[in-house]
């Protein structure tokens, strides 16, 4: 029996090697029938996705949202003089320095060979790679799905949709979009590997998928369960089980030198804690697809409608490969789905426009230009109605123009960075405070959004007691117990000084100062002016325990009395930093 009907048999739908397209007829495919138009298109669809990365990351001097812990370890590394240290040093803690150190090693390498500073180093190339995973994504969707106008279609969602790029461009991205950008090279070069059977593809399935494991251990689970769903429908031979066995080999001795080296240090536990750390539920994940928000579209769900409308011709035809890629990563990595579901997700959507929406566009058009020269016959010489060849073009640029503002919209509302009046209050704590003072800090936001939480260790060097960052490598649940401890602490930002003196006997915790940070715009919020936590910090301004040390329009920092004499004995009422202080 042949490859492509073992695979049919499977349910999963298959095409054979001399790439004839498999969604779309040969009129369809004639759109880009040249190379040339080829290549310009996806060109194009390249340069809107780097207007839209781009963009807010170079009107801005600071890594968008977090990166602060990612900064620590790319410090400690440079002090180590590039050898793996053992703890990264972040918010008083010795993290066990486990984490995929690619990201840290390229970060670094730029930041010493460029004399580039670090916050620079983390705010362009995050936005780099997640480019280039743009190009990563053509190349496999023009292997999977051959037909290069669903190809185009599909890169275009990819390029636009929030979800494929908005965790990427962060400071915090620098290891997700290095790992995204290995892990889809990975995933092509393991559906080559599976329907060309070439040596070549074997190094280079097994070099990605190693590069994808050192940057980001949740994007080397996106490569394995995909890798494993590619053989299963295009490579269940015997040939096929031999290469899988060979890559993962080769992968588990391409990386040894780094995961034997944190196994020799501190045990495998670190990374059993962080696989169970944090994430959606499979119920939330559905409630995102039910709703069309699949790619955290801002306005109108345009690419979660198409590709919902996608997923049920799939079905119907009998194509079940990408729908059951989208529904095994729901199941397999909830908490990393939103992300690695773009990619099924882009091609789904491509295959619904070209194969369902353009036939109706073609045939409407010929309906006009039928009923046009119907109409002609009564027109006199000279008098005939023009030709309606502009309405698809317009259309297809109406929908392009306003896919990229939407995206535009979604990344000024989510990639927020860090206030320069944040930033300047956090200087104030490093130069005014003990090196032992101890901070609460509140915003309001979810902790995975907290950029005040997150960069406080490391500008301020002071400890933060509810940043949840560097907690998923430690023992005891300390993520799970710091995730509850920060939601319930920010919950305090609608309330009174009471609610934090309540949270500070149910937490056991101590501190010397109460920081409240500014938000005028809340994430998700289209039109917020009102700085976060008004009340509270009225309330704290009449708490006789609390007095007021320092204020400016990004943060209100608070001294904690009743904790004066608890920070080693170092503070007492006399010698308590100074008061209230504006910079100017």
């Amino acid at each position: 029996m042949s490859r492509s009907a073992t695979a049919t048999k499977l349910g999963f739908g298959a095409r054979s090697n001399d790439r004839v397209p498999s969604v779309a007829t040969p009129r369809e495919a004639s759109i880009f029938a040249s190379n040339t138009s080829y290549l310009v298109a996806l060109g194009l669809v390249l340069f809107f996705a780097a207007i839209v990365r781009l963009y807010f990351v170079m009107t801005t001097s600071f890594p968008l949202n977090d990166g602060g812990m990612f900064m620590q370890a790319i410090v400690d590394l440079q002090h180590s003089h590039f050898m793996l240290p053992q703890y990264i040093h972040y918010n008083g803690l010795p993290i066990p320095y486990a984490y995929p150190p690619l990201g840290f090693y390229v970060a670094g390498l730029v930041a010493s060979a460029t004399h580039a500073s670090l916050f620079t180093v983390l705010r362009i190339v995050p936005a780099i790679f997640s480019v280039l995973t743009v190009v990563a994504f053509m190349k496999l969707a023009d292997s999977y799905l051959g037909d290069r106008t669903t190809v185009v279609v599909a890169s275009l969602a990819f390029s636009f949709v929030p979800r494929s790029f908005s965790w990427q461009i962060m400071g915090g991205g620098l290891t997700r979009s290095i790992g995204f950008f290995f892990g889809i090279l990975a995933i092509w070069q393991a559906y080559l590997l599976f329907t060309q059977r070439s040596r070549r593809t074997l190094i280079w399935t097994t070099m990605f998928s190693s590069l994808a494991c050192l940057s980001h251990l949740e994007m080397a689970w996106f490569v394995a369960f995909s890798a494993a769903l590619l053989m299963l429908a295009y490579g269940r031979t015997r040939r096929g089980f031999l290469d899988a066995a060979l890559v993962s080999a080769g992968v588990l001795i391409l990386t040894s030198p780094w995961w034997g080296l944190v196994i020799e240090r501190h045990g495998i536990e670190p990374f059993v804690y962080a696989s169970h750390s944090g994430g959606h539920t499979i119920a939330v994940i559905v409630a995102y697809l039910l709703t069309l928000n699949w790619g955290q579209e801002q306005l109108f769900p345009l690419f979660g409608a198409l590709a919902l409308i996608g997923m049920l011709y799939c079905v119907v035809r009998r194509r079940y490969f990408l729908p059951v890629w989208v529904f095994t990563g729901l199941l397999l990595d909830p908490r990393k789905f939103e992300t690695e579901a773009m990619v099924p997700m882009s091609m789904i959507v491509g295959i619904c426009v070209v194969t369902m929406i353009l036939p109706l566009i073609r045939e409407g058009a010929a309906t006009l230009q039928s009923t046009e020269s119907v109409e002609s016959v009564a027109v006199p010489s000279g008098g005939r109605t023009p030709g309606r060849h502009w309405i698809g073009p317009v259309a297809v640029g109406i929908v392009v123009i306003y896919a990229m503002l939407a995206s535009m919209f979604a990344t000024a509302i989510g990639d927020v960075p860090l206030s320069t009046d944040e930033r300047q209050a956090m200087q104030w704590v490093s130069q005014s405070t003990s090196p032992n003072s101890r901070f609460a800090i509140i915003n309001g936001d979810d902790w995975a959004v907290d950029r005040s939480s997150e960069w406080f260790p490391v500008l301020a060097g002071r400890t933060s007691v509810a940043t949840v960052q560097g907690n998923e490598w430690l023992p005891n649940d300390a993520f799970g117990n710091q995730v509850t401890s920060s939601l319930t602490l920010q919950k305090c930002a609608s309330e009174t000084a009471a609610c934090i003196d309540a949270w500070a006997v149910d937490e056991h915790a101590t501190f010397n100062y109460v920081y409240i940070a500014s938000r005028e715009l809340e994430q998700g919020a289209i039109d917020s002016h009102v700085p976060c936590c008004s009340g509270l910090v009225e309330s704290l301004e009449n708490d006789p325990n609390y007095e007021l040390v320092f204020q400016n329009d990004g943060a209100a920092i608070f001294e904690r009395r009743s904790a004066v004499a608890h920070v080693d004995g170092m503070f007492t009422e006399a010698n308590a930093p100074g008061r209230r202080q504006t910079p100017l």
